[in-house]
């Protein structure tokens, strides 16, 4: 019998990879493990997509989740790599780059040139015998085939069919579907095969900008952006004092107190400030604790509590008279029978919600990467669904939040020239430590503009 060799455990690939059977074997040879020229050749991609996809790759291998053996083996294929442009002399793997993407191109430019011979061919056929029926037709109506002001044969009409004019949307269409293709095959891919470009894959974003025009790239990153919010005088006080704050909870929480709180303060005049002060007296008051629930191993909807329920209510607290959240397996009429973590909802119209939430895992406990995975494409797919059938009289967006391994992620699907986008506006993990509840402060504003786009989006519904 001949012995059989173990595969290797690979952590957050994609369920649908095209490549994965290739992907085993190439982690075999641990000599030249992920060997580039034999993707290459199975991916049969132009250089730009199989170095965008192969390096999409070798990022998603070498991530924390990864083994040990498999960050190592991934190392050295990177480090290879890496070598095709900074070897001045052209030697080796450099050598050997140039010399087969020379080959792969002169060998495409001779399929092309041979496939165009013969469509032309085949439409210079096409035009002749439209010609010829056309003037068989004039001469058995009696018409003069020399009466070329009103009769003749429109050979311009036809020559569409060989000359393809500059059309500067078709090529847009055309270069987004080529690149929604190449995203949907992506070691990474989360979104691609619901048919949605991930502004949040780097891969995604070079491909967009190496193949749309600098206006239509800026027309899309113009479309995600969040809007403009003037924090107040108090808020931006907190902050700038916070950040500077040296990294002990007892300096931390000694600035909340001589900056915040004020006794002149409203809800609705101060919800940003508000906001500060509660969710950073939160994660203070759990560090100080006895036994931080956030580090500890937690259930799912445990941790959540303590996390993304907490953080939601307090940032929608000065527009509940607006929305208000349902949560727990909670259903929304517009996604049929699916059950939600969590639902924002407009009070007084339970048809409207503006914002999803799931919790993929708890602290520690059923957080796995395939969890998280099958929560996105729950969200998204669902989401499309509700996007389709908005009224025309209200933006193509929709907003979702995500909960997964102690990371608060806050996203949007929306529609740009009938393309549908993912943006994740801002992520942060629930702080532990006075280093990451800072790293946090610095996000609140990013944070408060996303509540504002959601708040805008809920008034363009008619009550």
């Amino acid at each position: 019998m001949p012995k059989t060799i173990p595969q290797i455990r690979i952590s957050g690939l994609s369920a649908n990879y095209a490549f994965k059977d290739w992907l085993q074997q190439a982690l075999q040879d641990e000599s030249d493990p992920l060997n580039y020229f034999s993707f290459a050749n199975i991916f049969n991609g132009n250089e730009n997509a199989t170095n965008a996809h192969y390096s999409d790759l070798l990022n998603l291998l070498s991530n924390k989740r990864q083994s040990k053996k498999l960050i190592h083996l991934v190392e050295k294929a990177k480090s290879k790599f890496e070598k095709r442009k900074k070897n001045k002399e052209h030697l080796g793997f450099s050598k050997d780059y140039g010399a087969y993407w020379t080959n792969r191109r002169r060998e495409s430019s001779k399929a092309t040139i041979q496939e165009r011979q013969s469509e032309t061919i085949i439409r210079l056929n096409d035009i002749t015998c439209q010609s010829i029926e056309k003037l068989a037709q004039e001469n058995q109506a009696g018409v003069s085939i020399y009466d070329t002001k009103n009769n003749a044969v429109d050979i311009g009409s036809s020559s569409n069919n060989i000359i393809n004019t500059s059309n500067p949307v078709m090529a847009t269409e055309q270069s987004l579907e080529e690149i929604l293709s190449l995203a949907a095959e992506l070691s990474s891919d989360k979104v691609g095969r619901l048919g949605i470009l991930d502004l949040g894959s780097d891969t995604v974003v070079s491909m967009l900008q190496g193949h749309l025009s600098q206006e239509d790239y800026s027309e899309i990153i113009e479309h995600a952006s969040l809007p403009d919010i003037e924090l107040t005088a108090y808020a931006q006080e907190l902050i700038f004092a916070l950040c500077r704050s040296k990294l002990a909870t007892v300096s931390i929480r000694s600035i909340l107190y001589q900056v915040g709180f004020k006794q002149s303060f409203n809800l609705v005049l101060n919800h940003d400030a508000n906001f500060i002060e509660t969710t950073v007296r939160h994660f203070l008051d759990l560090m100080d604790s006895p036994n931080n629930p956030l580090k500890q191993a937690t259930g799912e909807r445990a941790a959540c509590i303590h996390t993304i329920i907490y953080i939601m209510n307090q940032l929608f607290l000065a527009n509940n008279d607006l929305v208000a959240f349902e949560w727990i397996e909670n259903e929304y009429c517009q996604t049929s029978r699916c059950k939600w973590d969590g639902v924002l909802l407009k009070v007084n119209n339970k048809k409207v919600s503006p914002v999803l939430i799931e919790f993929s895992g708890g602290t520690k406990v059923n957080n796995t990467i395939n969890k998280e995975s099958s929560d996105i494409n729950k969200l998204y797919s669902n989401m499309m669904n509700v996007v389709a059938s908005l009224p025309s009289s209200v933006s193509k967006k929709l907003f979702c939040a995500r909960f997964h391994d102690g990371k608060i992620c806050l996203e949007e699907l929306f529609v740009h020239k009938r393309k549908y986008y993912r943006k994740i506006h801002t992520s942060f993990r629930c702080p532990t430590t006075p280093r990451l509840l800072i790293e946090y402060i610095k996000q609140i504003t990013k944070i408060l503009q996303w509540k504002e786009a959601i708040v805008n989006l809920t008034l363009e519904f008619e009550e």
